[in-house]
C-alpha cells in the first residue's frame, strides 16, 4: 500500500504569521491536533501540534524563583524553584495567544512522497513523538498522514 493511498488531500494549514489562538482556533473547528506551516509557495517549513501549544501555556502558568539555600553563602547557595504564576490564567491564555507561529514551530519536520510505502509513514511515528506526516511532491504539500489514517488503512485489508 502507498502513501497516496491512505493520505487526507485536503489538509488543514498553518502560515506564519498565524497566532497560536489562531491555531487553537483552526485546531478546534476542524477537530485535528496538528498541522504543518507551510509558505507562500506551499512548501513544508514547519509543524505546529496541540502539544506545542499546551507546554507554552505551562511554562507561562509558572515562574522561577530565586532561593538562598545559605544566606550567608549568597554566591554558593543559591537555587531556583518554580512556583504558580500570580497572573491569571486567562491573561497568559491572552499573552500567549498572540505568539506567532514562526516563534513556537518546530522547523524539523520529516515528510514522504505519495509513492512511498507506507512503512515509511510506520517507520517515522514509531521512531518517537511525530503524530503526523505531511506528504509533498516537487517540494510542495499534497496531503497528510496520521497516526488514525495509518489505522484506517491497515483496516480496510482486514476482511
Amino acid at each position: 500500500m502507498l502513501v497516496k493511498d491512505i493520505m487526507v488531500k485536503e489538509v488543514v494549514t498553518l502560515k506564519l504569521d498565524e497566532t497560536l489562538k489562531e491555531a487553537a482556533l483552526k485546531f478546534s473547528k476542524n477537530n485535528i491536533s496538528g498541522a504543518p506551516v507551510i509558505d507562500d509557495e506551499g512548501k513544508v517549513i514547519g509543524i505546529l501540534s496541540e502539544t506545542d501549544i499546551v507546554t507554552t501555556l505551562e511554562r507561562n502558568l509558572k515562574e522561577l524563583k530565586m532561593v538562598h539555600l545559605f544566606p550567608e553563602l549568597s554566591m554558593v547557595g543559591l537555587s531556583f524553584v518554580e512556583t504558580p504564576s500570580d497572573k491569571k490564567t486567562e491573561e497568559i491564555f491572552e499573552e500567549v495567544g498572540d505568539i506567532k507561529i514562526s516563534e513556537m514551530m518546530k522547523r524539523s519536520v520529516k515528510t514522504v512522497g505519495p509513492d512511498d510505502q507506507i512503512k515509511a509513514v510506520i517507520d517515522i511515528v514509531a521512531s518517537g513523538k511525530i503524530n503526523r506526516v505531511p506528504v509533498v511532491e516537487d517540494g510542495k504539500l499534497i496531503g497528510i498522514v496520521t497516526r488514525g489514517d495509518i489505522i484506517k488503512g491497515m483496516s480496510r485489508l482486514v476482511k
